[in-house]
């Protein structure tokens, strides 16, 4: 563990492209939607709906809410059957959350993943047990804007001092709505950012595997 991360209390996560590789699920799912309506593109770059919440990753396909809505009702038919599940728990991932438990910290999720579905996929993996709260979207868009997420997460925790906090995740929005909220945040560079997305958001510090995240987090 560096200096800076030695006084953390509550380690925040994102769930999608951090604790697992949703890809599966989440781009065969976009895949359906998106074909629904016509609409045909290269499958490689579906990862793109990896991170943002999903009525703005439909919304780059088109400016009609109506489409953009029955594409989204597309994919939560095909996520509900069996997109939740194809989704892997990244190797070393249980250990940590199980570590920073047993070292006293607070284990957070943060996700902009409805929280249904959140919860969900955690129990699935059988790491429940190492969160404190576990938070997500709703399924109305209250919470789509990651930055609104994160206070919903906060005041669900005490609103701890910030300098008490870190937050992870793999993508600049995640970067963006910790330091909106004057939190640092570790960027893990294994999960779906492109380049040097992390960095340039301003990523307080970098992670390229779990082994690596582990080191920053873990005496």
């Amino acid at each position: 563990m560096i200096d800076e991360l030695k006084n953390i209390e509550y380690v925040l996560f994102d769930l999608d492209g951090t604790v697992s590789d949703s890809s599966e699920g989440i781009t065969k799912s976009a895949d359906k939607a998106l074909k629904s309506e016509g609409i045909n593109v290269p499958f490689e770059t579906l990862t793109s709906f990896i991170g943002p919440a999903l009525r703005v990753s439909f919304g780059r396909y088109t400016d009609d809410v109506e489409k953009r809505d029955r594409m989204l009702d597309v994919y939560r038919e095909r996520y509900s059957e069996k997109g939740w599940c194809e989704n892997k728990i990244y190797p070393g991932m249980a250990e940590l959350l199980r570590d920073l438990q047993k070292s006293g910290k607070h284990v957070v999720l943060a996700s902009a993943k409805p929280e249904y579905f959140c919860r969900k996929i955690i129990k699935y993996f059988g790491v429940e047990q190492y969160f404190d709260f576990i938070g997500g979207s709703d399924m109305e868009g209250k919470r789509d804007d990651k930055t609104v997420l994160l206070t919903y997460v906060l005041d669900n925790i005490g609103n701890p001092r910030s300098d008490k906090i870190v937050m992870i995740g793999d993508r600049k929005f995640d970067v963006e709505c910790a330091h909106n909220h004057g939190i640092k945040c570790i960027g893990v560079k294994y999960g779906f950012s492109e380049g040097d997305e992390l960095k340039n958001a301003g990523a307080d510090f970098l992670a390229d595997t779990p082994a690596e995240l582990e080191k920053l987090l873990m005496n």
